[in-house]
């Protein structure tokens, strides 16, 4: 049987003659898909980002920085350690599988490695996240994993330690040796050699040292010079201000007061722009111009039946300079704060280099000179090469142990484990918009599935026409009694209280499946 073609128009018709299957369809979902998103807890991530400094000047037995990394990394995931976060902070209690719950938590720790650009190549900086229902929990969590980085600081210096003391004895021994083979001209040579290296780099050392103590002197300068022109700027805006407030005095309040607004809402713009170059969306200072913005917004809204007034004060001579004057001081102000930055990240700078004392004592020796004989020139060339090598990674592990002035870690916590505030999931918007498609999609394709059947028989005028090729002339309304009518409202009643227990009944069906396939879930946590 050939079906009738039908128009665009007529599908409407047909969804309007299924409305109220199509509103309770909707409805029953609705309701199922509201209780499965109020029924999703709340996210809070605690990060914290750790730098991998480039221990190069480590002695032999040391392991190398890349390796030291790696053995970190597999320690935070192995199983062991998992199972150990696990018990002691009683992560999923609801889990009575360890074997899972260890899993749940190797997919919530969620780590990001930074990798060098330039040679030295190898890990530059690694961030460690995790999720958790409760705030203080996540940031726990990310305590006990940084816990890791630390302690394998203290076991490299502990390592570094005991190498050092075989390694003195070692030199006291070769050092020995050479004095029965060697002259003391010919030993104080071979300590010029030894100690060339660590002379030069104090010498380095105490020139990056001058180049940073510099800096910080002419950024301290210029902090003044800062200093200085913005206080001229607000000493121009102050006189400015009695400018305007004397214009206003005149006559002209409302206009100077809507003009105000509007100068402070294109400072507030100019310094939102600034903001946003060199912060993200959650910055504090970010958020507080945000809120200005806003504030000012609502009182030009109060405010515009005055707006055309206001757009004159705007162009008078006395509010384009107050305008400038303010956002002159938004750039001082921007300025001077990158300029302390620059200060403080310049002293941390200078408090990290060494200080090394023994810069005279090997300039000294350089100048030592080198005469005598040698008893046994093989053994003593084998011996003197032996020394240098043990002086030299006598100060790399002296170095690696913190016993040259500076404290020099292999991983150093850039930024501790926070203590977040705001959730970071579930996207309440994304779900009740995917919700809703939801919703709509099921109800209309449930309603064409109630359809489908009368496509196939006679349904109106224009059916009889398309099948049997006959013109209607008439058509008989349907006629019923008071008994048919009354007996036909109750069926109705009937329908609807029998649609509504439905519904009732229907709602955990939906709740229940889509809790089992996990669908908001997943989305709602990304």
């Amino acid at each position: 049987m050939q079906i009738r073609p039908r128009g665009l128009f007529e599908y409407f018709e047909i969804l309007w003659r299924r409305k109220k299957l199509i509103f309770f369809v909707m409805l029953a979902m609705l309701i199922a898909t509201y209780v499965v998103i109020r029924r999703i807890p709340f996210l809070y991530e605690s990060r914290a980002l750790i730098r991998v400094t480039n221990l190069q000047q480590m002695g032999d037995g040391m392991p190398e920085p890349g390796m030291k990394f790696t053995s970190v990394m597999q320690q935070l995931r192995s199983r062991g350690n998992l199972a150990r976060v696990v018990n002691e902070h009683h992560l999923y209690p609801m889990v009575r599988d360890r074997e899972f719950a260890r899993g749940l938590l190797n997919k919530g720790i969620v780590t990001d490695i930074k990798n060098r650009e330039v040679l030295p190549d190898g890990p530059e900086s690694v961030s460690i996240a995790f999720r958790h229902t409760e705030k203080e929990t996540a940031q726990k969590i990310v305590i006990d994993l940084m816990g890791l980085f630390v302690g394998a600081n203290k076991e490299m210096k502990e390592r570094a330690v005991t190498e050092l003391n075989k390694v003195n004895i070692e030199i006291t021994e070769v050092e020995a040796r050479l004095r029965e083979i060697g002259t003391e001209s010919d030993l104080a040579s071979l300590r010029n050699m030894a100690t060339n290296r660590m002379a030069t780099e104090a010498i380095a050392t105490r020139s990056q040292r001058m180049t940073v103590e510099s800096a910080i002197e002419t950024l301290a300068d210029r902090q003044i010079m800062i200093d200085n022109q913005i206080g001229e700027v607000k000493k121009q805006i102050a006189d400015q201000e009695k400018i305007i407030s004397d214009a206003a005095a005149r006559g002209s309040l409302g206009n100077a007061a809507y003009g105000a607004l509007l100068v402070r809402k294109a400072d507030l713009d100019a310094q939102l722009k600034i903001y946003l170059t060199q912060y993200t969306e959650k910055n504090p200072k970010v958020i507080s111009v945000k809120e200005q913005l806003n504030e000012i917004n609502k009182q030009l809204s109060q405010m515009s039946g005055g707006a055309s007034e206001g757009a004159i004060a705007l162009n008078t001579p006395e509010m384009a300079e107050m305008r400038k004057l303010r956002q002159e001081l938004s750039r001082l102000e921007t300025e001077k704060e990158i300029n302390q930055r620059d200060i403080r990240r310049k002293s941390e700078t200078m408090d990290r280099l060494p200080v090394d004392s023994s810069a005279a004592g090997s300039l000294g020796l350089l100048l030592t000179p080198d005469t005598g004989t040698r008893a046994n020139r093989a053994e003593y060339d084998r011996l003197a090469t032996r020394f240098t090598r043990l002086v030299d990674q006598q100060y790399r592990l002296k170095r690696v142990a913190g016993l040259t002035g500076v404290e020099e870690p292999l991983f150093e916590v850039v930024d501790q484990a926070n203590l977040p505030n705001m959730p970071v999931a579930p996207n309440l918007f994304m779900l009740n918009m995917l919700a809703l498609g939801m919703s709509v999609g099921v109800a209309l394709l449930i309603a064409i599935i109630a359809e489908l059947p009368r496509i196939f028989v006679l349904n109106d005028e224009r059916d009889i026409e398309y099948y049997l090729g006959a013109p209607v002339l008439a058509l008989i309304p349907e006629t019923v009694t008071p008994m048919e009518y009354g007996r036909g409202r109750r069926i109705k009643i009937l329908r609807g209280v029998l649609a509504v227990l439905l519904m009732v009944v229907t709602i955990p069906a939906i709740v229940f499946i889509i809790d089992s396939t996990k669908i908001f879930q997943i989305l709602g946590n990304r």
